[in-house]
């Protein structure tokens, strides 16, 4: 790595170390574990701060620079050691917090374990591998993990679980001073941290990392030897269906909303691995708690648990119970015969507890070739629940979520996403909280729109998927992809379009038939579509079909759009009649003309104008703005912010009905 400008060595070598690490997906799962550098005179340690991910780590974000004396003053102060978890917890962090020297940002939070690190040697990496876990969380954990450092040729120390934090330090303190004692005063290399992870340290850097990936690779070995060794207990041949998958789906969607969770969103994992244990007759037991501290943060300490036979039937009850018991919503709901559930608020946090939480499945896999798992303890997983850090933790992932607003918690779909109108739209009910299916054709431009979603956010609220209006199986696999990724559809908009401009005479058959393929058809497929899946999920929602002033007011030289977008409206009002029984709303947004970033004002399209008006090119779009009674122009977020009303709560009432956003031009009576 190439030395920067007023960046020590120390901090180049900690981020290439973080890096080298993080970009490994075998040692690091979901951004966790941390890495620390010491100077020379160990005077001063630069480590992980909380909230950054070891493969985003740079000279200019992710750490901090602690002195060392007041860390180690920490070790040895028998007043803390003593304290009540209530009070030390939060003595602790005010004194690392003190410690904070420097770094890119001096108010971040150093890592809950910087005094663990300080009294190892200079390079340190921790991490919690699925291959290493298999093994310090399996019932024979002790003895493997002694010939797991003798195969990787290193010393260790064996450190028996103890709750994280503070306690976890005292602990290694005393059991490193053992080894030292023992050992001519050396430090261990490796520390085995029992239903936790793993922690290497080295006082060459090189070796800091070599000897994590040897320690991953041995236990890798001893795995695949040992369950070549293991006969597979007798398994229950169990099949959900497709069908079946996606009821419990909507069920458990529909209990969170019944309960009034925040936490809404629910996505699907296939995962072999969950396939193969729900097998098992003693699933339940060997799944019921989550033995890692990674697992109980991100995924809680408990699954939801379904029976193999109908468990749409149960899914409801089932989380509905787990929410009476423990006061809020699951994260992981296990589907026999498919794989497992995650449940959330955000899009990073269904990715990351579906990242943490398959992992935590591979570990008890794992453990079942070395004795099967060790589970924790309730009040063990209760004190990580409850845990100073663990609220820490969930005050960053709600930052990360980004600014809430009156749609969070819905899915939406918006066809046409990827330009024009549709990506305004798309981008306003995103800003206004909810998550997007973005469906368009052009997955490229659609993409774009998801960029500038997460850049307006401050979050990834969006999923690209490519539909063609036109097509009764790509609509359907459109709303397939929303159940599947974000556990249900509220509300449907139907934006995309196009608007050939002719004389009536000169009106090519062709045109006309594609603009009522796209504007006519489109609109209908999107809204049968909206209905099937809105129907089974039965909590309500809403479609907005995007027509236009044109659809009130016929303009000349339009006769294909004139008829679709009058066409869209009377479908409007007759899927408001159809579908009001399942408290499902059915409105219309018909903008004036909107120029902004456009596809249907395209040159062609303005010369055209301009010639019907007797025009030059340029004085087309300030001849439009002249028409309106406010002279202002119509901008995209003036038609996203008319959909955020309409999706929203606040029109709750009102379906059937055409709100016209133009600048005072159509006036309806």
């Amino acid at each position: 790595m190439t030395k920067q400008k007023n960046v020590s060595t120390d901090v180049l070598d900690l981020v290439e170390i973080s890096r080298a690490v993080g970009a490994d997906d075998r040692l690091v799962q979901a951004g966790g574990g941390n890495t620390s550098v010491k100077s020379a005179d160990a005077r001063t340690m630069h480590i992980k701060a909380s909230g950054t991910g070891l493969r985003d780590m740079s000279p200019d974000r992710g750490y901090v620079t602690m002195a060392m004396p007041p860390l180690m003053d920490l070790l040895a102060d028998a007043q803390a050691a003593r304290m009540p978890d209530s009070q030390r917890e939060p003595y602790v962090l005010d004194v690392m917090y003190q410690a904070v020297t420097g770094g890119p940002d001096t108010q971040a939070r150093p890592s809950c374990e910087a005094t663990l690190h300080a009294m190892l040697k200079r390079y340190v990496v921790h991490i919690h591998p699925i291959a290493v876990n298999g093994i310090i969380c399996s019932r024979d954990s002790r003895d493997l993990c002694d010939q797991l450092a003798r195969r990787a040729g290193c010393t260790m120390a064996w450190i028996p679980y103890t709750n994280p934090g503070h306690p976890l330090a005292l602990l290694c303190r005393d059991e490193i001073e053992k080894f030292k004692a023992a050992n001519d005063g050396r430090i261990p290399d490796a520390l085995f941290l029992e239903n936790h992870g793993l922690f290497v340290s080295s006082d060459d850097k090189q070796r800091s990392v070599d000897l994590t990936r040897k320690i991953v690779d041995e236990a890798d070995k001893l795995y695949h030897k040992a369950r070549k060794a293991v006969a597979d207990d007798e398994k229950r041949k169990v099949s959900v269906s497709h069908d079946d998958l996606t009821e419990t789906v909507l069920a458990v969607r529909r209990a969170l909303l019944e309960a009034g969770a925040e936490t809404r969103l629910v996505q699907i994992v296939r995962d072999d691995t969950v396939r193969d244990l729900l097998q098992r007759k003693d699933a339940a037991s060997i799944l019921r708690i989550n033995n890692t501290p990674d697992a109980v943060v991100y995924c809680l300490a408990y699954p939801v648990i379904l029976p193999a036979s109908k468990p749409q039937a149960k899914a409801a009850r089932a989380v509905a119970d787990f929410i009476a018991e423990h006061g809020q919503p699951p994260r992981t709901v296990l589907v026999p015969g498919h794989g497992f559930l995650v449940v959330g608020d955000s899009q990073k946090a269904l990715a990351t507890t579906a990242v943490v939480y398959a992992a935590q499945l591979e570990v008890v896999q794992r453990t079942l070739a070395f004795g099967g798992p060790k589970p924790f303890k309730k009040s063990q997983a209760d004190y990580i629940n409850n845990w100073e850090v663990e609220a820490y933790r969930r005050q960053l992932a709600k930052l990360e979520a980004g600014q809430p607003g009156p749609l969070t918690g819905k899915v939406a779909i918006v066809t046409g996403a990827g330009s024009g109108i549709g990506r305004g739209l798309a981008t306003g009910i995103a800003t206004a909280g909810a998550h997007v299916i973005l469906a368009d054709i052009d997955t490229d431009a659609a993409d774009e729109t998801a960029q500038l979603i997460a850049k307006r956010c401050g979050a990834a609220r969006a999923t690209v998927v490519m539909a063609d209006v036109t097509n009764e199986q790509s609509m359907a696999d459109a709303f397939r992809a929303a159940i599947e990724k974000y556990g249900a559809v509220d509300i449907a908009i139907a934006a995309a379009g196009i608007a050939p401009a002719y004389p009536i005479q000169d009106f090519p058959l062709a045109a006309f038939a594609k603009t009522l393929d796209i504007n006519l058809t489109g609109y209908f497929l999107l809204g049968r579509e909206a209905a099937r899946w809105m129907i089974k999920q039965q909590t309500g929602g809403s479609l907005i079909f995007i027509s236009s002033k044109t659809g009130l007011d016929a303009s000349k030289n339009n006769t294909a759009y004139n008829v679709t977008k009058a066409g869209e409206l009377h479908l409007m009002r007759g899927l408001a009649l159809e579908l009001g029984q399942y408290g499902i709303r059915s409105n219309a947004i018909c903008p004036g003309n909107v120029f902004e970033g456009s596809k249907i004002w395209n040159p062609t399209y303005i010369a055209q104008a301009a010639k019907k008006r007797g025009l030059k090119p340029e004085e087309v779009i300030p001849y439009y703005i002249s028409l309106t009674s406010l002279k202002q122009e119509i901008k995209q977020d003036d038609i996203a912010n008319a959909a955020i009303f309409l999706a929203s709560d606040n029109s709750r009432v009102i379906s059937g009905q055409s709100l016209v956003v133009d600048a005072g031009q159509v006036f309806v009576r």
